[in-house]
C-alpha cells in the first residue's frame, strides 16, 4: 500500500508539473528558451535581425562565413507571432527563467558590441585595444543594459581584487574565449588607449573578418 500511494503522488506531482509548463508555453507564444533568447536580442538590439541571426548562428556553432539569410526571416516571423505580454515579461523579468533570458540575451549583445569597439578601432585609428580594454568594454555594456552581476571573475580581475596571477589567467581565458566566438585574432597594429566615443561615432559596423584585438 504505502508503494502505490508514492506513486499515486508521483504521478500527480508529474502532472501538475506538465500542467505548469503547458500553460507556461501558451503565455510564451510557443518560444522556447532558446527561441525567447533569439527574439529578445532582436528586441534590445534596436531590431537588428542580423545580429539576432548571428545569435543563432553562434549556438549553433555555425562558421561566421555561414548565409544567415534564412535566419534572419525566422527572426522576423518570430517577433511578429509574439505576443507583446510576453516580450515585456522577457524585457522587465521577473522570474528566474525571466531574467535568465534576459541575462543571456545582454551578454551576447554586449559582447557584440565590444568586438564592434574592436573594428571601429582597427579600421578607423589603425590600432588595436589590448585584451584588458576589450575586457572593460564588454564590462561597460552589460553595466549600460543593468546587468551587473554578469562575470564576477572578470570584474574582480579588471579591479585588480584577485591576484595578478589569477587575474591574468582569467583575462587571458576569457580573451581566448571572446576571439573565438567573434573570429577576432592577434594582429601587429600598435596598442593605443581607446579613442573617445565622439571620434568613433560614425562608424558603421561590421561583420568581423580577420580583424584584430
Amino acid at each position: 500500500m504505502p508503494k502505490e500511494v508514492a506513486e499515486t503522488r508521483r504521478r500527480l506531482r508529474a502532472a501538475k508539473q506538465s500542467e505548469r509548463r503547458a500553460q507556461r508555453r501558451a503565455l510564451d507564444c510557443g518560444l522556447t528558451p532558446r527561441a525567447a533568447n533569439i527574439a529578445l536580442v532582436y528586441v534590445l538590439s534596436n531590431h537588428d535581425a542580423i545580429l539576432a541571426a548571428t545569435f543563432i548562428c553562434h549556438s549553433q556553432k555555425l562558421p561566421p562565413s555561414y548565409d544567415k539569410t534564412e535566419f534572419v526571416e525566422w527572426v522576423e516571423s518570430k517577433y511578429l507571432s509574439c505576443g507583446l505580454d510576453t516580450l515585456v515579461a522577457y524585457e522587465m523579468p521577473e522570474t528566474d527563467a525571466d531574467r535568465k533570458v534576459h541575462t543571456q540575451a545582454c551578454k551576447f549583445i554586449s559582447a557584440s558590441r565590444a568586438a564592434g569597439f574592436v573594428e571601429r578601432a582597427n579600421l578607423e585609428c589603425g590600432v588595436t585595444p589590448s585584451g584588458r580594454q576589450v575586457a572593460e568594454e564588454y564590462i561597460r555594456q552589460c553595466d549600460q543594459f543593468g546587468v551587473r552581476d554578469v562575470s564576477p571573475g572578470l570584474r574582480r580581475a579588471l579591479a585588480e581584487l584577485s591576484s595578478p596571477s589569477s587575474g591574468g589567467r582569467c583575462l587571458r581565458r576569457w580573451g581566448r574565449k571572446f576571439r573565438l566566438n567573434w573570429d577576432l585574432g592577434f594582429g601587429k597594429l600598435p596598442v593605443r588607449e581607446p579613442m573617445a566615443d565622439k571620434n568613433l561615432s560614425h562608424c558603421q559596423r561590421t561583420e568581423p573578418d580577420g580583424l584584430m584585438i
